[in-house]
């Protein structure tokens, strides 16, 4: 055991002595290895140093680009006033963005922010004003049933015509079966109560027949009104106060009733089929004071043709 102690002792020290020797010759050398390794690893460290210092700093220049657009698009947006939804796009060339580690790529198209002046607003067309022919207003609605020849003489445009023709027209449609019904329980012609009725309303648009409901002209004979029952329209005289109605209805069926007066009773010997019969005795018995109230009432019945709902 001692001996084998003795052996690697002896072992190590010729080692180190060899060792000492190698370095004693060759000193020169392993400076030079030395001071080349020393410097080798600074530049690498060096270089490592740089690129992670870029790395973390340096952004890609499309990215930094694209937060340039992001915060001006709406960093610089109006808050107070609101852009048309219309507006004229304004775009610029596509430019290239070239380095070393990227790849050179179109970038993307962006709006720009433009002051509201600038951006061109559509031009709207403004309506054009219609004429407005006050000439309907100065001609009753049976103007030109009365009286056919009329807007020829007087050159009245036919759009006038027309429109006061559908009044009429649309009364009739309207009432016709009213006026029917009425002579069903009354034995009075219907072409005579509509003739009546689109006479004294001027076909519903008379102001008598718009407030009152009023369409046949009946006044008032009571002396012991009670509210809403009359209304007058021109004098405080009691001659010129009228019945007022809840509705068209109502109105049609006084009419009936009034008719069944013993003024006009003997009328009933007619029968529904002789309206002119009508027409003239209800001149005769007083029911207006125009000389020419049959004659206008025959006119109506013929032009309109309304003798087709007597039966």
């Amino acid at each position: 055991m001692k001996y084998g102690i003795t052996k690697i002792k002896n072992f190590s020290k010729v080692n180190y002595e060899s060792a000492s020797t190698f370095v004693k010759l060759n000193w020169m050398k392993l400076i030079l290895i030395l001071f080349a390794l020393f410097i080798i690893l600074k530049k690498d460290i060096s270089l490592n140093f740089n690129l992670q210092a870029a790395g973390s700093s340096a952004q890609d220049p499309i990215s930094q680009y694209e937060n340039v657009v992001h915060q001006v698009s709406y960093s610089k947006r109006p808050t107070t006033q609101k852009v048309p939804q219309q507006k004229t796009v304004v775009t610029k060339n596509k430019e290239e963005v070239k380095s070393e580690n990227v790849s050179a790529k179109p970038l993307p198209y962006f709006e720009p922010e433009q002051p509201l002046a600038s951006i061109s607003k559509p031009e709207k067309s403004k309506p054009k004003k219609k004429v407005k022919d006050n000439r309907a207003n100065t001609f009753a609605n049976l103007t030109f049933i009365m009286s056919p020849t009329y807007a020829t003489r007087k050159n009245i445009p036919s759009e006038v015509v027309i429109a006061k023709q559908k009044t009429v027209y649309d009364y009739v449609k309207r009432y016709a079966d009213i006026a029917v019904a009425e002579m069903k329980f009354y034995n009075i012609p219907a072409s005579i109560t509509l003739a009546q009725g689109l006479l004294e309303s001027d076909a519903g648009e008379s102001r008598l027949a718009r407030m009152n409901n009023n369409h046949f002209g009946i006044k008032c004979f009571s002396r012991k009104c009670h509210k809403g029952h009359c209304a007058n329209f021109t004098d405080d005289t009691h001659k010129d106060f009228f019945r007022k109605y809840k509705n068209v209805w109502d109105s049609y069926r006084a009419h009936s009733v009034f008719l069944q007066g013993k003024r006009y009773k003997h009328l009933q010997e007619l029968g529904t089929k002789d309206y002119k019969g009508w027409a003239y005795g209800l001149r005769k018995a007083g029911y207006a004071t125009d000389k020419r109230y049959a004659e206008k009432l025959i006119r109506i019945i013929e032009t309109l043709e309304l003798d087709e709902y007597d039966v």
